[in-house]
């Protein structure tokens, strides 16, 4: 820590960048995914591709709605919940779900159902797949960890990214100039060229993205004032915060509930004709049944929904919330509408996706540079350069493999098969701990060829797997309107042609250097 002040910012950029660098490669590469989390959901199941077609009949929202209740009352009359999603543009479905009464001790298991939104609101059959909200979920939850740790984990991640950032800034005393300057083929000086350029590119939306996601994560850093003000209890703190979180018992007497236009009267009457984003029914057919309603908030740089909480059998308001928000609350909650970007049309999700890419491209440069540094300095690498090699080469040519192989076995997997959704996360999990163990064993230019030929025929191979078992191939997708499929494959192809340059480029800096050579010039 000796030395001018830039030294130290250097050495701080530098360990605190490295030491959290492949989690936050997983991190950023999870929530660029979650960006497009209901296209991912779509793609994930055939059953619903053909109510993707743009010639149908469209149905209005109070229709849907009702067709919902209905559908309900017949088939899920026992429930203790109900819940309607009304279609909108990234979903151009009817989603209506029901809680199971399971035994005693068991957690309840929800059972959803997907209609087109047709003449008839003809049934769609689904798999047990988690699509997108796999990625969504693997953002900040990291899947096999309890959530606590897990938050704290990524908590920390971006704390340190945060950091290195900030001294990263500093550091770049020439940060426009390095904006517009990357030269080709210099070895060490390409890769810290490349690593200014998609570093000073997109900073904004770098330092956008992890102090956004900090502030989600604000009661768990900053958790005191909070307890403080209701003794120890964050639940009454949410309460306050939203009062229809409100709990209302169970009468255990039955009562039908009020028509679905009378109830959506009472909603309109308060709100206008806004579009819907979910209804949530508790307890239907008892007394004390309640129906909540949540607005959904479009553009606006609002997370939280307004929401209506009214009782089922007489349409009486019982509480409001979310649509006259404070100062505090509109900082924290425009905070997390920015980092999760669900206001976002798709123009400004792909530039989301731009900049989470480019965030991806500063992380693995930066792994890469340290690496070719030390070899620069040192003629053999020690431990810790090799460790930092193999997880190089299992985080950045492994995840994308471990992704596809997970579309692979969505498509693969037998559809009536136990725990199916979870089987396809361990495919991901298998296919990514295997590209570390072979990492593990050697990582010179020729495992990084293999792995990103391997990338190739995986990400080629999957829009002709997904045209064989759906029976639904790119160029029908195209005309028949079928945006979210054809996208796709043109994304699989994309990756496969970037992986392709990328193991050709390989290959001809293999031929350049001897084979005495190899081990030593990896990625210099």
């Amino acid at each position: 820590m000796k030395g001018s002040f830039f030294r130290t910012m250097t050495w701080l950029h530098t360990w605190v960048g490295l030491l959290t660098i492949w989690l936050l490669i997983l991190i950023f590469f999870a929530g660029m995914m979650s960006f497009f989390r209901s296209e991912i959901n779509l793609w994930t199941q055939p059953g619903l591709h053909k109510a993707l077609i743009a010639q149908q009949d469209a149905k209005t929202q109070n229709e849907q709605i009702d067709f919902a209740v209905q559908y309900l009352k017949k088939n899920a009359p026992s429930s203790t919940s109900w819940w309607i999603l009304p279609s909108n543009d990234r979903q151009p479905l009817l989603e209506v779900a029901y809680q199971e009464q399971n035994e005693p001790g068991k957690r309840s298991s929800f059972v959803s159902q997907y209609f087109a939104i047709d003449e008839y609101f003809t049934p769609l059959t689904t798999i047990d797949s988690k699509g997108g909200d796999f990625f969504y979920r693997l953002h900040f939850d990291l899947h096999y960890l309890s959530p606590i740790t897990a938050r704290w984990l990524v908590c920390f991640a971006s704390l340190f990214m945060l950091i290195a950032l900030i001294s990263g800034i500093i550091i770049h005393k020439r940060i426009f100039k390095d904006l517009f300057t990357w030269r080709s083929g210099k070895g060490l000086r390409t890769w810290l060229d490349s690593h200014n350029v998609s570093s000073v590119i997109a900073l904004p939306f770098h330092l956008m993205i992890t102090y956004t996601g900090l502030v989600t994560l604000i009661f768990m850093l900053f958790p005191s004032p909070a307890l403080t003000k209701f003794n120890g209890d964050f639940g009454a703190f949410f309460k306050a915060l939203d009062n229809t979180r409100m709990s209302i018992d169970v009468a255990h007497q039955h009562s039908d509930m009020l028509a679905t236009k009378q109830w959506l009267e009472q909603v309109y009457t308060n709100w206008g004709e806004v579009p819907l984003k979910r209804i949530i029914i508790d307890h239907p057919g008892d007394a004390n049944a309640t129906i909540k309603v949540f607005a959904s908030t479009g553009q606006r740089i609002q997370d939280s929904e307004p929401t209506i909480l009214l009782n089922a059998r007489t349409g009486e308001q019982l509480a409001r919330s979310n649509e006259s928000l404070s100062i505090p609350h509109t900082f924290y909650d425009s905070m997390t509408a920015l980092h999760t970007g669900r206001l976002a049309k798709p123009m400004l999700r792909w530039l989301y996706c731009l900049g989470g890419l480019l965030g991806l491209a500063m992380l693995i440069t930066g792994a890469i540079l340290w690496v070719n540094r030390r070899l620069n300095i040192h003629e053999k690498a020690h431990f810790g350069c090799q460790l930092v090699k193999s997880l190089n080469l299992a985080a950045i040519m492994g995840l994308p493999l471990a992704t596809v192989s997970f579309f692979w076995a969505n498509r693969l997997l037998p559809t009536q098969m136990q725990g199916r959704a979870e089987q396809e996360i361990a495919v991901f999990f298998f296919v990514w701990l295997s590209t570390l163990l072979f990492a593990s064993i050697s990582q010179n230019i020729l495992q990084w060829q293999r792995l990103a030929w391997l990338n190739v025929v995986a990400w080629a191979g999957l829009p002709v797997l997904s045209a064989l078992i759906t029976k639904n191939p790119t160029h029908l997708a195209l005309l028949n309107g079928q945006t979210i499929l054809w996208a796709f494959d043109f994304v699989f192809l994309l990756s496969a042609l970037f992986f392709a340059t990328v193991a050709v480029k390989l290959h001809s800096r293999s031929n350049r250097v001897t084979v005495s050579k190899i081990e030593i010039q990896t990625w210099k």
